[in-house]
């Protein structure tokens, strides 16, 4: 996996440009979700707790109507525990196991990723403190099911201990990990990516392929 950045010489100042566009490797059909946190054309609030049912902007398009925007993202954070940065720096999710009523949600309550359906290639980024986090348990990251890693086909999390990120094909009775070194890119901003090709899950920290459930 390359990422490639382009870094604009002058500040945008146009908050209508989306500064998040489709890459053109990827067919009209393929690109179903695209979020931003830290970007206003994404989120529409500054506030430090951001409010339960806030509608953020998804940047892909709408494979149907690839002149539209695809379905928004809502966050669902009836207990306050979801806060926000300064400026739109970021979400900040809590350190404990998985609230089951604050969440980002997209796509509904359940996506159906298994592998039987098309592969796929899920890219999210994170920063993780190099302490003050869960130490107890598997923190989601992202996950395509309500309840755990062995029921779903889609599923990133820290790892037990917090310190080795995982990418979790689930079997229905048991799982299968893609387990990356321990903090590996820990304390600082970094890009996790997994894929499913196949039954095959690999998992790549900030481009860099460190994992395989094979």
């Amino acid at each position: 996996m390359t990422a490639i950045i382009l870094r604009s010489s002058s500040a945008m100042t146009d908050l209508s440009r989306q500064r998040l566009e489709r890459d053109p490797v990827l067919g009209l059909e393929e690109w179903l979700w695209c979020f931003d946190f830290t970007n206003p054309a994404c989120n529409p609030t500054t506030a430090t707790t951001p409010a339960n049912g806030t509608e953020f902007v998804n940047l892909a398009r709408d494979f149907d109507l690839p002149e539209t925007l695809a379905p928004v993202g809502t966050l669902r954070n009836a207990g306050g525990t979801i806060t926000q940065s300064a400026s739109r720096e970021g979400l900040i999710f809590p350190s404990g196991t998985k609230d089951v009523t604050d969440f980002f949600e997209i796509g509904g309550s359940y996506m159906d990723f298994s592998t039987d359906n098309d592969d796929y290639l899920a890219i999210v980024w994170d920063e993780q403190p190099l302490s003050g986090f869960n130490t107890a348990n598997y923190q989601p990251i992202l996950w395509d099911t309500s309840n755990n890693a062995n029921t779903a086909s889609l599923w990133i999390d820290s790892g037990l201990g917090g310190e080795a990120v995982r990418g979790v094909l689930g079997t229905g009775a048991t799982s299968l990990a893609a387990i990356a070194p321990d903090r590996l890119g820990q304390g600082e901003p970094r890009q996790i990516a997994f894929a499913r090709i196949g039954t095959t899950g690999y998992l790549y920290v900030n481009g860099k392929l460190v994992g395989t459930n094979a």
